[in-house]
């Protein structure tokens, strides 16, 4: 079973100019903003072979995904990506605002380029800033998004692909929605590559709907985050060899020739979690969810940790202090944090139990059909018997 890693192999000898961008390249290059380019010194014009030996000596634990630096190493070593020039890094992140950004620019010719733009990392308030999308007309990386696509689209002549995994996606799409009139002529398609949505509001609007033949989503079967909030993009199901939220890592998506594997459908767990979400979400009202998003992350961060992986580290030393600032919220916010996990608890057994009636409904349908073809196939039999 075949992924990224595998394409590169196969068709990392055959250039862009003799073997067109495919949406294999699409996925790959959504991916390259991750790379730690923070942690070498970026000239302001780099290529792919170069950046691959600056970063030679660092391991995984130096990438925020594992499997990135196998990545890299092959897009450095491929006659496909090489050459290839990236510009324009930036990282912006800011623990006040509760933003994380950043994006990078690469030219697959003289006028065709990819807007790539980072997913979340492991800062806490980067996963905050996440869901703010829940409550927020914008959030401060959507801002930021935008401002980056202009710039760019200012710089350089041509046509734009805008990609992006995870928030990343959802950045992508922000951008390209907001983007002027003049310089949406320019975007071929903007991608959210199993990223979340967006609030309703955003999505019937006018702007959105005029873009949204050029807006394009993927998910793995067993999608979480890309089923969060809403979005009304053409989607593909990619088949991934994970389980549940595993198979938001986009190295365990299969890939053939020059595609990604596609499925009908998401699969039943996906669509139970994705209608629970949905209707806990609505459930709420836009200052409920801000008190309960902002009380669980200050009782997160009062245990000084800075990230998930700080925070999962001997968690139990951290318990006294959780429980301690916990106690410290105002009753008001105390009873919406336990109204809201009761919610949540409650919509996944709706949820569930409307599925089971679904189904159940399906089989006595079948049955129902199956009876009416025995009971007609009998009919005859009895008719004809008359007849001789």
């Amino acid at each position: 079973m075949a992924n990224i890693h595998d394409y590169l192999d196969w068709r990392g000898d055959l250039e862009f100019s003799d073997f067109e961008i495919n949406e294999i390249d699409e996925l790959i290059l959504a991916r390259v903003s991750y790379f730690p380019y923070d942690r070498i010194k970026m000239k302001p014009t780099e290529k792919f072979k170069d950046i691959a030996k600056k970063m030679e000596s660092f391991t995984d634990k130096d990438f925020i995904w594992k499997g990135d630096k196998e990545l890299l190493q092959k897009l450095g070593e491929s006659k496909r990506y090489d050459e290839v020039t990236i510009t324009d890094y930036i990282k912006h992140n800011d623990l006040e605002e509760q933003k994380q950004f950043s994006a990078i620019t690469i030219h697959i010719a003289n006028n065709l380029h990819y807007v790539s733009y980072c997913g979340t990392d492991y800062s806490l308030y980067a996963w905050k800033e996440n869901f703010n999308m829940s409550f927020m007309d914008k959030i401060p990386a959507q801002i930021e998004a935008k401002k980056y696509f202009d710039n760019i689209a200012k710089s350089y002549k041509g046509r734009f692909i805008l990609g992006g995994h995870s928030k990343g996606g959802n950045l992508a799409i922000y951008a390209a929605v907001k983007a002027s009139q003049r310089n949406k002529a320019r975007i071929i398609k903007a991608i959210n590559y199993d990223g979340p949505g967006f609030r309703t509001d955003f999505v019937k609007s006018k702007e959105y709907k005029e873009m949204l033949p050029k807006l394009h989503e993927y998910i793995p079967q067993d999608s979480i985050v890309g089923m969060l909030l809403t979005q009304d993009e053409k989607f593909t199901v990619v088949l991934s060899v994970e389980k549940a939220i595993l198979q938001h890592d986009i190295f365990s998506w299969l890939v053939e020739k020059d595609k990604l594997i596609s499925v009908k459908n998401t699969t039943k767990a996906s669509q139970i979690m994705n209608k629970a979400i949905s209707n806990w979400i609505k459930s709420l009202s836009l200052e409920q969810r801000q008190i309960f998003i902002d009380s669980v992350y200050e009782v997160l961060y009062s245990t000084e940790a800075t990230s998930l992986k700080e925070l999962s580290t001997n968690w139990v030393s951290k318990v006294g202090t959780v429980l301690k600032t916990y106690n410290n919220l105002s009753e008001k916010d105390k009873k919406i944090i336990s109204k809201t996990v009761k919610q949540i608890i409650t919509s996944y057994r709706k949820a569930v139990r409307d599925d089971n009636k679904k189904e159940l409904k399906q089989k006595i349908d079948k049955l129902k059909k199956e009876n009416k073809i025995i009971n007609r196939t009998l009919a005859k039999k009895v008719n004809i018997g008359r007849i001789i």
